[in-house]
């Protein structure tokens, strides 16, 4: 929690500072810096501290593909708020290197983290969609799959529905994941709304869409694009 308060902190006050470009904002851009890298590393220590019964359990589905579950839903969601912080903080980290880099004129300097940061961002919007189905309550903690009710309804409580909404919707908004990561954040938000009737969930699905198209108009310069080498 003290972490978290401290990257709200770094948040409000380096996205307000309106100095003007001379030798003191360099200075307290690396000073925001240098604490954003100290913030991360605190952010990916955190799970080293936490009991077995707290981290994920990778299974595989019957298709081979590697999904994430955890004892229960109220610890998915505290997964994915942990992700979309961890992609938050990271994504800043990137617009003040880049910002120090255009006044400094070095953008060597800047390209040395960007790598790591975007490898961050993809591990962590990666690990967010593989907790989806637990989340929905698609499958249990083994992998299995849960039969849905008949009215369709998933074996989840709205509440735990809901938990997933901000979270979710700043992955969606960042959009650095791949485009099929960015539909299954969306269409997650859209079932969450139509499902479980919560309105706001398929107001973000939908404002999610827009994003994704005005991304396409104006391609992210951070975002993940897969190798096709």
């Amino acid at each position: 929690m003290l972490t978290a308060s401290k990257i709200g902190q770094l948040f409000a006050e380096s996205s307000s500072h309106q100095g003007s470009m001379d030798i003191d904002t360099i200075s307290q851009l690396t000073t925001w810096i240098e604490t954003g890298n100290i913030l991360a590393l605190e952010m990916a220590s955190w799970s080293q501290h936490l009991p077995d019964h707290w981290l994920p359990l990778v299974v595989y589905t019957a298709t081979g593909g590697p999904l994430m579950t955890y004892q229960n839903a109220s610890i998915a969601a505290i997964w994915t708020y942990y992700r979309a912080a961890r992609i938050s903080l990271q994504r800043h980290l990137l617009d003040l290197r880049q910002t120090l880099a255009s006044l400094v004129g070095d953008n060597q300097a800047c390209d040395v983290h960007r790598d790591a940061a975007l490898e961050e961002i993809q591990e962590m919007t990666t690990d967010t969609c593989r907790s989806i189905p637990f989340s929905l309550g698609d499958i249990d903690a083994l992998g299995q799959t849960i039969p849905a009710s008949a009215e369709g309804r998933p074996p989840i409580r709205a509440l735990y529905g809901y938990l997933m909404l901000w979270p979710l919707w700043y992955v969606l908004t960042f959009g650095m994941g791949t485009a099929a990561q960015m539909e299954q954040i969306r269409s997650a938000l859209g079932r969450v709304g139509s499902v479980l009737g919560i309105k706001l969930a398929l107001m973000l699905a939908q404002q999610g869409s827009m994003s994704q198209h005005a991304t396409a108009l104006t391609p992210n310069p951070y975002r993940f694009v897969p190798s096709t080498s």
